[in-house]
């Protein structure tokens, strides 16, 4: 896909994939919570409030609680957010962090990338 309006922020690059709909791909290390805090900031100026996140982890090798929490807090610009991991395993993982931390957003995980975009265009228009 062509990255129009393409940023990057101290964590991330992200571009819109499609009405109310952003594509995030994240660093492979991400430790700096203040970091977070400037990428939400950063999307906020470029992109606005009320957004679908494809937030794609599948890069991130690193990053700690301080910035999971930090990315979960409700400080965020997103409704919601489709997170795509790398495999099964990741999935589950990520699926218990969601029990635990319960994000402030509506947030669903997948592996696939093109169901994470359908159920994502499915949420823009509800």
């Amino acid at each position: 896909m062509e990255k129009q309006n393409y940023i990057k922020t101290p964590i991330a690059k992200a571009w819109p994939i499609a009405p109310g709909i952003i594509r995030v791909v994240y660093d492979e290390v991400i430790t700096n919570p203040d970091d977070v805090h400037a990428h939400i900031d950063q999307l906020r100026q470029t992109f606005g409030e009320g957004l679908w996140l494809l937030s794609d982890l599948r890069q991130m090798k690193k990053t700690n609680q301080e910035v999971r929490s930090a990315l979960s807090s409700g400080k965020i610009v997103a409704v919601g957010a489709a997170v795509i991991m790398g495999n099964g395993l990741s999935k589950i993982i990520g699926n218990l962090f969601l029990k635990f931390s319960k994000p402030k957003i509506t947030t669903r995980i997948f592996t696939d990338e093109e169901k994470a975009i359908e159920w994502l265009k499915e949420q823009v228009v509800k």
